[in-house]
């Protein structure tokens, strides 16, 4: 488990620098955090980035790994199938866009920081990415598309891994 919130924090921290340093090669200001108050929209300034129904089909926590051994999971797997369309689950900015090479089980990576939000810190991971829509240090909006349903990584099947943080976790 700490291994795994020391990879955690690691990641947040290269999104981190990685927008900075974006910001800094287009000579510009780092993006400003969204808004303290996002639109509300069905309850909920944050959807799915699959469209509905959406099927969890592993859940956060810890679960038998496909590959062996028991793992914590920190995110949700959906159901989506291979080349369908993934969205930006708020407006944002792109904190990174990871490569599968060399990125380990995540595969294709999209990080999205959407600033403060009620007085928190929240950033939306997106894993397996077929390919990317976006690169860093774009502005997105919620229900942009950041990239296709893949199965880059270490996976069984096309998939979406989907991951919130808030302030970090």
């Amino acid at each position: 488990r700490r291994k795994e919130a020391e990879r955690i924090a690691a990641e947040k921290a290269a999104a981190d620098k990685a927008a900075r340093e974006q910001a800094a090669q287009n000579n510009r200001p780092a993006p400003a955090p969204a808004p303290t108050s996002a639109p509300q929209v069905s309850g909920s300034w944050i959807q799915p980035p699959v469209p509905a129904p959406v099927y969890v089909t592993s859940p956060f926590g810890m679960r038998q790994y496909p590959f062996g051994g028991m793992w914590m999971h920190n995110g949700v797997d959906l159901r989506s199938r291979c080349g369908e369309a993934q969205t930006a689950a708020a407006d944002g900015v792109i904190a990174a866009v990871v490569p599968a090479a060399g990125n380990g089980t995540h595969g294709n990576q999209v990080f999205i920081n959407h600033g403060i939000v009620g007085g928190r810190s929240y950033v939306t991971v997106t894993n397996h990415l077929q390919a990317f829509n976006v690169r860093s240090g774009q502005s997105v909006t919620k229900g942009q598309v950041i990239g296709w349903t893949g199965e880059t990584g270490r996976v069984t099947a096309c998939h979406v891994h989907f991951e919130v943080w808030q302030d970090g976790t």
